[in-house]
């Protein structure tokens, strides 16, 4: 079964704005974080990366591959590891010059003995880090801190 993670947040600027924004990888590091491992473009379709992360002390990498995109209105993104499932991010305009910045993750959860208490950790962080990205984006386009 899948299960569904949402966050979002109205930016500043207009979706094409907040899209060339995201896809500058000098940007990255204020709300992708810990990145390795990129081959080829990661901002074209095919490109892949890690992403490191941290719950409770843990380490976590998840792999990401840009599967599909229409620039400036939305992109899909596999990702496998830790947290598997796909990523849609979506640039819509909301009023003139705003955008709402969509990112959801639709992923399956862990199975096994510990998978339940596992999923509900993972699902609380998945949840904060796409928070965490959505503002992150927000406070990099709006020069807040």
């Amino acid at each position: 079964m899948m299960e569904k993670i949402e966050e979002s947040a109205t930016i500043n600027a207009t979706p094409a704005q907040v899209y060339a924004w995201m896809s500058d990888l000098g940007n990255w590091p204020a709300f992708v974080g810990e990145y390795t491992n990129v081959v080829g473009d990661p901002i074209q379709v095919g490109g892949e990366w890690d992403v490191i992360s941290r719950v409770l002390g843990l380490k976590l990498t998840t792999h990401f591959v840009r599967k599909q995109q229409e620039a400036a209105q939305w992109v899909k993104i596999q990702m496998q590891g830790d947290v598997s499932g796909e990523m849609t991010i979506r640039y819509e305009a909301v009023g003139e010059g705003q955008t709402r910045l969509s990112e959801s993750l639709d992923y399956t959860p862990r199975k096994g003995l510990f998978g339940g208490v596992a999923n509900t950790i993972i699902s609380k962080a998945v949840a904060s880090e796409l928070s965490r990205t959505v503002q992150a984006v927000k406070r990099g386009m709006e020069g807040g801190s």
